[in-house]
């Protein structure tokens, strides 16, 4: 693949009633490795993330989720932080209405959704190695115990992000600065080339032109003497 997909994203299925659960109020969803392999370059490093989405049931707190996140013999153990407050979800999503004038303009120019948008990073992985792992098994994220979220499947993802080095780091995170620091470069070149072009152009021209004057002059030095003699 000339150019790999920058974010490769898996959908969720909470519900899924294949998923042996732990207890009766865990949420789990599998990751489909046929919708991921085909994208995945063994030679790239990727960051594995959940892009959840979903409504939280008491609002203006804070809630810590564990989750455990299984690739393969890699289990990963860990807990996610989400912020409920209203204010907080609105200021997120809407920059320019302040949140007291939310009802008072246009539906059009606010998102008034309760919707929780969390981007939460899970484990760094090589290319390679996420293939290998998902060939042998399919991978499970779960929310261990009971969570006072309600899970919008639908939007929620499990994405593979590369991981970007060297040249194409700052191409991808700078790319306005990269583009004017490119574009910046090839113009000093391009006028250095030009410039020296036009030099070593003009400076012949002015040889040619001197050796030109200079014969001329010769020629009627020698007319100037025959005509003496």
């Amino acid at each position: 693949m000339l150019i790999p997909s920058e974010r490769i994203q898996a959908l969720t299925n909470f519900a899924d009633p294949t998923i042996e659960l732990n207890d009766s109020v865990s949420k789990a969803t599998k990751v489909e490795s046929r919708n991921i392999l085909p994208y995945i370059q063994p030679d790239l490093d990727y960051l594995v993330r959940l892009n959840l989405e979903a409504i939280c049931r008491y609002e203006k707190q804070f809630h810590v989720l564990k989750y455990n996140f299984q690739i393969g013999c890699k289990k990963i153990v860990d807990e996610m932080i989400i912020n409920c407050d209203l204010r907080y979800i609105y200021v997120e999503k809407n920059s320019w209405v302040p949140y007291n004038l939310r009802y008072w303009v246009p539906p059009i120019l606010v998102d008034i959704f309760k919707t929780v948008e969390v981007d939460w990073p899970l484990v760094y992985m090589s290319g390679s190695e996420i293939i290998d792992l998902m060939q042998k098994l399919t991978p499970v994220f779960e929310f261990i115990e009971n969570i006072p979220i309600i899970i919008d499947s639908r939007h929620t993802t499990i994405d593979f992000v590369v991981e970007w080095d060297g040249i194409r780091f700052y191409m991808t995170n700078y790319y306005l600065t990269s583009l004017f620091v490119g574009a910046g470069g090839f113009w000093l070149l391009t006028s250095w080339v030009c410039l020296l072009t036009s030099l070593v152009f003009l400076s012949y021209i002015l040889r040619d032109t001197e050796e030109k004057t200079s014969v001329k002059t010769i020629d009627r030095k020698v007319d100037r003497e025959v005509n003496t003699k």
